[in-house]
């Protein structure tokens, strides 16, 4: 490809990658050794949507500020993966508890730190069922109640099932 912009080490990780999200974006292998994500379709020109982007509310900003340095207290450098026998120094702080079940960002209990491979497993794995280590790892919970408002199994709280 010419003039290798983005490299990617492959397919997976450009396909998960921001840019690669976008609609009719492709990865592709190159010469260098690498993957570039390229536009399909014919002339490789792909419409983008014209869209402002919201900006972040203050509470919000406050928010993301007190919870860098409580990340900073919690977790120096050198620390490393939650996940036992892991032993990569950590890249993501994860939250166990959603936003969107009620945890929040700025609690130390919902924080965890893990390396990138483990937190794209827990987060883009789409089959739950096979997340039952990080239930009994504590890496995910629920707050009691399923997406739909029954309450959640204890099987499923306990990892046994997911």
């Amino acid at each position: 490809m010419r003039g290798c912009g983005k490299r990617y080490d492959d397919a997976d990780q450009a396909a998960r990658s921001k840019a690669g999200q976008r609609p009719g974006m492709e990865p592709v292998a190159c010469r260098c050794g690498g993957w570039h994500l390229r536009a399909a379709g014919p002339g490789n020109v792909v419409p983008l949507a014209r869209t402002r982007i919201a900006p972040v509310s203050g509470r919000r900003r406050a928010q993301n500020r007190q919870r860098a340095a409580i990340v900073a207290v919690l977790f120096p450098p050198g620390t490393l993966c939650a996940v036992p026998g892991c032993g990569r120094l950590f890249d993501d702080v994860h939250e166990p508890l959603t936003r969107g079940r009620g945890g929040s960002i700025t609690d130390p209990a919902n924080m965890a730190p893990l390396c990138r491979p483990h937190h794209d497993q827990i987060t883009f794995r789409p089959e739950k069922s096979e997340l039952a280590w990080a239930y009994r790892l504590g890496l995910l919970r629920h707050a009691g109640v399923c997406c739909d408002g029954r309450p959640v199994c204890a099987r499923y709280e306990q990892g046994e099932a997911a």
